[in-house]
């Protein structure tokens, strides 16, 4: 919270934190951070204040989500009474020429449904003797309009500033602002800002086709919802996988799949209350669901089932894609839904963990650590033979080659345990150094896993003792 005033002090505003109740903070005439949770900061202006439903309610500030109004008893849950309180630089002395005071430049429409125009109004008094003039109104987007009612507001009055925000096309958190240029002297730009969210009218839960790993030769399949919340009309035309970028693990390659060593993907589309074993009987990928499966005024919903097939020849590495929907409405509109495909094409061999630390050692320690190997298939695994290799760094003077020795624990079954040993070798010198090398994992008709091992050797614990003397 110290930054936090220490960068409003540096935006020209007094800022003083402290601990509040929630009297003290209903009463307050300036907004305030407030520290909630143990781990966040939102924001609260009291004097914004809703009656009814049992007492007064605060509106809290937490972007990027939706504002929200609280009792006493819903704050205080989260809230232990931290506070920054924000308050506008203190007032000019001079009496001389106009001066712009806005009430407020920040504004919230809350939650608006998609395709509406809100408006709010700014509210802009003139606190000097000179008449104020607005020279220019500029929106920083073509969605948005600012205009006044006059260009000139005399001392003492009050104009209005009015943002009309076009929500046409959008979903989700938005924000739009704005500038106002006054002939004030001392202020002469101030920014505006308007923000809210707008509801989606298709929501897709969960919002992406999330494969995790994938062995070559295997097929998978993972589904979203996707909820139609706005007439309820909502009719697929088709789906198509418009981009596949992979990322080989391969650093000679430069990221380039042939044509047959891609993944390929296939949609159905599948109305929700039908199983997704019975899509594939029942479904075509041109098949459109029937919207007179909606019943008792439940938003419409599909479920788009996505089948994903690894061939033999797919090289390893991650893989992102881009799925995308075309809709139709009763009405002629069309709708695009983007939705994220992710998926790894691994080894089905693989040992865990990769690397193998085992830390700070004193010279003569032994200290062992376990690594398992593991097919993602769940075939069994038959360990033939396990080698170690050592490499000894140029920094140190210790002598002979260093290895760690293995056994192993369990063998034949769904995994395969060995348990690797490393005694710190003895210093000739009282110079210390890493130590780091790689175990080979052979396994039946398998290339051998490699596994890097890395210690650091330390000083005697005398030496240690005497250092800190």
């Amino acid at each position: 919270m110290l930054d936090l005033k220490d960068g409003a002090i540096v935006c020209g505003l007094q800022a003083e934190g402290g601990r509040l109740t929630w009297d003290e903070l209903v009463e307050l005439d300036a907004p305030a951070v407030l520290f909630v949770s143990s781990d966040h900061f939102c924001c609260v202006d009291p004097r914004e204040k809703l009656q009814g439903g049992g007492g007064s309610r605060l509106r809290i500030y937490d972007l990027p989500g939706a504002t929200l109004w609280l009792t006493r008893s819903e704050l205080e849950s989260i809230w232990r009474g931290e506070a920054l309180v924000i308050r506008s630089p203190r007032s000019r002395t001079r009496t001389d020429g106009p001066v712009a005071q806005f009430e407020t430049t920040f504004a919230d429409f809350g939650v608006a449904k998609a395709d509406a125009v809100v408006t709010n109004e700014f509210s802009l008094k003139n606190t000097g003797h000179e008449a104020l003039r607005i020279l220019e109104l500029r929106p920083f987007c073509g969605c948005a309009g600012l205009n006044s009612a006059g260009k000139e507001i005399p001392p003492g009055e009050t104009g209005k500033i009015v943002m009309k925000f076009s929500l046409q096309g959008r979903q989700g958190a938005q924000l739009i602002q704005g500038s106002v240029r006054t002939n004030d002297p001392a202020r002469p730009l101030t920014l505006l800002t308007y923000r809210g969210v707008v509801e989606r009218p298709v929501l897709v839960t969960p919002h992406l086709f999330d494969f995790g790993e994938m062995i070559p030769g295997q097929e998978g399949t993972r589904e979203v919802i996707v909820t139609d919340r706005g007439d309820q009309t909502l009719q697929w035309v088709r789906g198509s996988l418009v981009t596949l970028e992979a990322y080989l693990g391969d650093a000679s390659s430069d990221g380039s799949v042939p044509p047959a060593g891609k993944p390929t993907f296939e949609l159905r589309y599948v109305p929700c209350g039908v199983s997704v074993q019975d899509a594939y009987r029942t479904a075509s990928s041109s098949a459109r669901p029937s919207p007179e499966l909606n019943v008792q005024g439940y938003p419409l919903r599909y479920r788009m089932v996505l089948k994903c097939t690894v061939g033999e020849d797919t090289p390893y590495g991650k893989y992102f894609g881009t799925l995308q929907l075309k809709a139709q409405r009763q009405g002629g509109q069309e709708s695009q839904i983007f939705i994220p495909v992710a998926l790894i094409v691994a080894k089905d061999l693989y040992a865990t963990p990769r690397l193998v630390c085992f830390g700070v050692m004193r010279p003569g320690e032994n200290r062992s650590r376990t690594i398992r190997v593991q097919r993602r298939s769940g075939k069994s695994v038959e360990l033939v033979s396990c080698r170690t290799a050592g490499e000894m760094p140029e920094t140190n003077t210790m002598a002979g080659r260093i290895v760690p020795q293995f056994e192993i624990l369990m063998e034949g079954g769904v995994s395969a345990v060995v348990e690797v040993t490393l005694k710190a070798p003895r210093k000739t010198a009282t110079t210390t150094g890493a130590l780091s090398g790689h175990i080979e994992l052979s396994v039946t008709q398998e290339s051998p896993l490699r596994v890097e091992w890395l210690a650091v050797i330390g000083p005697e614990k005398q030496e240690l003792g005497e250092k800190e003397g």
